[in-house]
């Protein structure tokens, strides 16, 4: 066995540290904090049909008027694929489906069912009230996986374009 000296470990005066954050470069932690680019969420091509994975879906009061309920269901992609600028998109990213589930003028409770059995029957959900589904979304719909094609919603009210999904129904 030989034995190993103890003390100072030498280093080299030419390494340069592993990020240098006075240099302009593509370096993603040189960037500025306010620049949008650097928060910006990816966005898939509209029309592509993909596979995605319910985790946990939530009935909760709007934060405009609380005395509307939202049903959201976050929509993970199950493998990755790639976005509108090329780059991949990987396994887990979610899009948020939301559907205001209390009646109103402009969504009447006919629209809302049909809403919520296009995506049951997505799911192949049977046999359930679409008051259950919106009263217990986790019981329902937590943990599915569905088909659905990607649409894109354009930039509004100060949100950038985003992603939607069509459930597309089982055959």
């Amino acid at each position: 066995m030989t034995k190993q000296k103890r003390g100072k470990q030498k280093t080299n005066k030419n390494t340069k540290p592993k990020h240098n954050m006075s240099e302009e470069n593509n370096d993603p932690l040189s960037a500025d904090v306010g620049d949008k680019e650097l928060t910006k969420m990816p966005l898939l091509p509209a029309d592509r049909l993909l596979r995605f994975e319910i985790r946990k879906p939530v009935t909760a009061p709007t934060k405009k008027d609380p005395a509307k309920n939202m049903l959201t269901i976050p929509c993970h992609l199950v493998e990755d694929t790639r976005g509108t600028d090329g780059a991949v998109v990987h396994k887990g990213f979610p899009i948020f489906m939301r559907y205001t589930v209390t009646p109103t003028e402009e969504r009447s409770a006919k629209q809302i069912a049909a809403d919520i059995g296009r995506l049951c029957q997505a799911l192949g959900i049977k046999g359930v009230k679409v008051i259950d589904i919106i009263n217990d979304p986790k019981t329902h719909l937590d943990g599915k996986i569905f088909d659905a094609k990607t649409r894109i919603v354009p930039e509004k009210d100060g949100y950038p374009e985003s992603n939607t999904l069509n459930p597309v129904p089982l055959a």
